[in-house]
Parts: structure tokens; sequence; C-alpha cells
């Protein structure tokens, strides 16, 4: 059951991620129940459950994209990740969990993040991506938003001086948030993704 239960969040996941249509989940979910009642073996790679290798390819792609702008998916995804990068050992019983970007999406003109960041160009590239995502057990603060990282960090992100989420507490060991720092999470963060959903 287990086996079975975690292949059917995989796809229900990758349907989500990539966006189906209503049409397509229905039809989708009607062949798994088709593939059940036949007594087929679902985890062959040829099953309804399974996720094809054209349908594993666009999931990280996604993933690998501007998660952020997907308003329904970015949530669930970065829960997910993060029950992953805890083993699955973490539990959440919080009203609100709110996304957050570390570098801001308006950093000010004379701060720290546009030394980092100096192009328009690159801040762009990375500002909505999962290496630059952190989860909060509060409403965002609208005034913390472009606080320098260090204050950002420690004011923001810590609640006495640490954060209930593996994802968050990643950053608080960062020393700068440069791009290299983003990128190399980016992929640690990815990874982590594939190995979670087998992509």
């Amino acid at each position: 059951m287990v086996r079975f239960f975690r292949d059917l969040e995989r796809l229900a996941a990758g349907m989500m991620i990539t966006r189906a249509n209503i049409n397509q989940r229905i039809d989708r979910y009607g062949a798994v129940l088709k593939a059940i009642e036949a007594g087929d073996d679902l985890y062959a790679d040829s099953t309804p459950l399974q996720l094809t290798a054209e349908e594993r390819r666009m999931i990280i792609d996604a993933l690998d994209g501007d998660i952020y702008r997907q308003v329904k998916v970015r949530l669930p995804v970065l829960l997910r990740l993060d029950a992953g990068l805890s083993s699955g050992e973490a539990v959440y019983n919080y009203r609100v969990i709110s996304v957050e970007h570390v570098l801001p999406q308006n950093p000010p003109q004379d701060s720290q993040w546009l030394q980092w960041f100096p192009t328009e160009e690159d801040r762009e590239r990375w500002v909505h991506r999962l290496g630059n995502l952190v989860l909060l057990s509060r409403s965002k603060n609208s005034q913390a938003l472009n606080f320098e990282f260090e204050r950002k960090k420690n004011e923001y992100f810590a609640r006495k001086g640490t954060s209930p989420f593996a994802l968050t507490t990643q950053v608080l060991m960062e020393e700068e948030w440069t791009r290299d720092v983003v990128e190399r999470r980016q992929q640690k963060l990815l990874e982590t993704l594939k190995q979670v959903w087998r992509l």
C-alpha cells in the first residue's frame, strides 16, 4: 500500500506541476482504475500509474523554472521539498505558511543585494526559482521584504535563532547570498525533488 500511495502521490504531483487540465486528470485516473481492475502490474514502466520519460522531463523543466510564479503549485512543492530534506520527519501545524524570497523581488538601489546581483537579468533569472525561496510560519511582513541579507536572516527568517523549516534553516547557515550560492542551492534542491519523485 505504501508503494502504491507513493506512486499515486508522484503522479498527482506531476500532473499538478505540469498544470494538467481537468480532462487530462480524469482520463489518467480513470486509466489507473482500469489497470487496477484488470490486475495489471502497476509498477511496470508502461502502466498509467507511472510517469513517462516525457512527463518526467516536463516536471523537471517546471521545477527548474520560475516556480514562484505558479501560485497554486509553489507551496505544495516547497512543503514536499521540505519534507524530503527532513526525511519526512518534520510535521507542521501552522495556521499560516508563506513562501518568501531571499533575494527580494525589488531590492533597494543602495543595497548589498545589487552588489551580489548587479544586473537586472541576473535578478530576474534567479529571484523566483527554488534556490531563492524559503518557507515561513507566519504572514509576510512587507516592511521586512527588502532587508539586507544578514538582518533579514536574523530578524525575519529565524525566530529565536532558528526556523521550523529545513528549507529555511539552510539559508540561516549562509554568510552571503550570491548568485553562486543560489545556483548551487537550486541544483541541490532540484536533485532532492528528483529523488523524492524518482524523476
